[in-house]
């Protein structure tokens, strides 16, 4: 994935690197087992005849997830999800929801040669019941500063070279990447995208992850994107920024605040070697 970069004076070295091979994400690299309800807006999507992704509620009837995800396959029918579990093969917990959809919309400014504009919206078929389990997240407004340390969630595979997605929901903390940082090692487009990861590797997100969250500050930053390989060092994942979407995002939902309840969890503090972070997730319409 090539692209022209402003002068700078390792400008071959960076279009070396950005050259290499990127591939779009697929798991959560050095993650733990998630519980039942801790990140309840998360949907694990089923996309017959082109693989598996994630995506988030953001209000009763619409998720969020990654343009690049439906590239092979948006016909609504041939997608399936479920929510309010953390075991996407059998069911757990008794909050498990099976969705169906009605309509599969891509940012139309999407690029899958860059990857700039990674969103896609689905529009479920009917509201969902929305519980303690199972509510949308909050949209963020303004990018938190870099270094501020965010969740992410998936069910992909968990080892660069592992064959199967996990059948188990994984998380892991990461730290927001320096833009300039950012650009240096990735190439990312900065007025779309954003970097996260941990400096030495090894938690990542990686296939199977791609249209999942990146949640910092309680509210949904960025939606999982591309990256090389998986969890190494000096290679942040790339994450679609929901600044970039959020206009048309919302213009998607066409629903005011008032059109949906409004749910309030305090998930668990979770247990880290970087410092617990207690997730608060709003269940509230998100305009």
């Amino acid at each position: 994935m090539c692209r022209k970069l402003w002068c700078t004076p390792c400008l071959f070295l960076v279009l070396l690197r950005i050259c290499e091979v990127a591939s779009v994400r697929n798991r959560i690299i050095g993650g733990r087992p998630a519980k039942v309800g801790q990140f309840p807006s998360l949907v694990a999507l089923n996309i017959q005849d082109s693989g598996f992704c994630g995506g988030d509620l953001i209000s009763n009837r619409h998720v969020v997830s990654a343009a690049h995800c439906f590239r092979d396959q948006s016909n609504p029918s041939k997608i399936k999800g479920i929510a309010g579990d953390v075991d996407r093969k059998v069911e757990s917990a008794p909050s498990r929801k099976e969705l169906t959809f009605i309509h599969v919309a891509s940012h139309p400014r999407y690029n899958p040669d860059t990857q700039a504009f990674d969103f896609a919206v689905l529009s479920l078929n009917g509201a969902i019941t929305l519980s303690e389990n199972v509510h949308p997240i909050v949209l963020v407004r303004t990018r938190p500063p870099e270094k501020t340390k965010c969740l992410i969630a998936g069910w992909g595979l968990m080892t660069e070279q592992g064959k199967e997605p996990s059948g188990q929901l994984m998380y892991a903390e990461v730290m927001l990447v320096p833009d300039q940082q950012c650009v240096y090692q990735t190439g990312a487009d900065m007025s779309t995208m954003f970097c996260a990861g941990v400096p030495f590797g090894g938690i990542d997100s990686c296939s199977g992850d791609s249209g999942g969250p990146i949640i910092c500050e309680n509210q949904l930053t960025g939606v999982v994107s591309w990256g090389r390989g998986c969890g190494r060092a000096q290679d942040p994942g790339v994450y679609a920024d929901i600044i970039a979407g959020r206009p048309w995002i919302l213009a998607q939902l066409q629903i005011t605040r008032a059109a949906a309840p409004i749910f309030r969890k305090k998930s668990p503090i979770i247990e880290s070697s970087i410092p617990a972070l207690t997730i608060a997730f709003l269940g509230s319409v998100l305009l």
